[in-house]
């Protein structure tokens, strides 16, 4: 299959975050993606996104938007996730160590953990004074 590349808008809002997790579905499933990695790749994306609208987009939510790409490139779905918000490298944090009682664990810090087990790679980087969340799937053969 060739590489194909679909793109989306959305406005920084907890009500736009199912939209982006339907596009980000059809189109991972449109460009060779079975059902359950679809369904690993929404999981992955719903964390992010929710992520950017409830601690990023906190200061000045007015008129903020989180850009969509997904495209394949060989035997992989790319979901890029871009945003305006503060810069921040999620991946810096801390993991939680799964292991930890229930009792003596913090909370937070957990979505990017999971985030992690759904997905094969997660990188972050700072372009154009934009964070960017890439997200990386294999396409089960």
């Amino acid at each position: 299959m060739a590489s194909s590349k679909s793109t989306l808008r959305i406005p920084a809002a907890i009500d736009q975050i199912r939209r982006a997790v339907l596009f980000v579905a059809t189109s991972s499933q449109r460009m060779g993606m079975g059902t359950d990695g679809a369904h690993q790749v929404q999981i992955a994306v719903e964390e992010i996104i929710t992520n950017i609208v409830e601690h990023g987009y906190r200061a000045d939510p007015q008129s903020a938007v989180i850009d969509i790409a997904v495209e394949r490139e060989g035997q992989q779905v790319i979901i890029t996730i871009t945003d305006d918000a503060p810069l921040f490298n999620p991946l810096l944090n801390t993991e939680p160590d799964p292991h930890t009682p229930l009792e003596d664990r913090k909370t937070g810090g957990w979505g990017v953990y999971f985030v992690k087990q759904y997905v094969d790679a997660v990188h972050y980087r700072a372009a154009s004074n934009r964070n960017q969340i890439t997200l990386i799937k294999k396409i089960a053969n």
